[in-house]
């Protein structure tokens, strides 16, 4: 007997079954996560160099350059900008989703040991997972001095830089820390821990 036959013999039965696949349904609509949006984010890496007090014209033509010269032909690349500042250069490479950023970190380090030289005074290229605008704070410290303390926050500075920050950033999920000095109401030294996002 075929199920057409059975079906148009047992009407009752074949509406129950609608009803019954009909009722399951809806309870597992609203039991099944959903997201209309879902959140992809396209993978990036920033490199961040410091010069004291060159011009942004001088960074530009003696570090980021050089820098995009060696870091153009990456593979998996989609798109790389660069910024600079008056003392501070920053490149932000772009890739395709589903890159392997693991993978595509080693390839930035690698092709920035290939960079023929740097100005004496300039800072190493701090490497980071994610853009600036993907990087999320996830603490802030608030370093102050008692009201007994005659000695200077800023005295403090090198202990924290040495000691603190760099435990911190060794800790697992942490891509960045930052540490300010902010004197304009009472002085404080302020670190920023930023989490890491990577894509793999």
């Amino acid at each position: 007997m075929s199920l057409t036959a059975a079906s148009l013999k047992n009407p009752t039965a074949v509406i129950v079954a609608i009803l019954l696949a009909a009722l399951f349904g809806i309870i597992s609509l609203f039991k099944l996560p959903i997201q209309l949006t879902p959140d992809v984010s396209q993978p990036m890496i920033t490199i961040t160099t410091g010069w004291r007090s060159a011009a942004p014209e001088e960074m530009e033509a003696e570090i980021i350059e050089r820098q995009e010269d060696v870091l153009k032909g990456l593979q998996g690349l989609v798109s790389l900008e660069s910024s600079s500042s008056r003392g501070n250069g920053n490149i932000t490479l772009k890739y395709r989703t589903g890159v392997n950023l693991e993978r595509a970190l080693i390839d930035v380090m690698n092709a920035l040991n290939q960079v023929p030289s740097y100005p004496p005074d300039a800072t190493e290229p701090v490497i980071a997972v994610g853009g600036n605008n993907t990087f999320t704070a996830i603490a802030w410290f608030a370093i102050k001095p008692t009201e007994d303390n005659e000695r200077d926050i800023e005295s403090y500075q090198d202990f924290v830089e040495e000691v603190v920050q760099a435990r911190i950033e060794r800790v697992s999920g942490v891509a960045k820390t930052t540490l300010l000095a902010d004197c304009r109401v009472n002085c404080e030294l302020l670190l920023t821990l930023i989490k890491r996002q990577l894509w793999v």
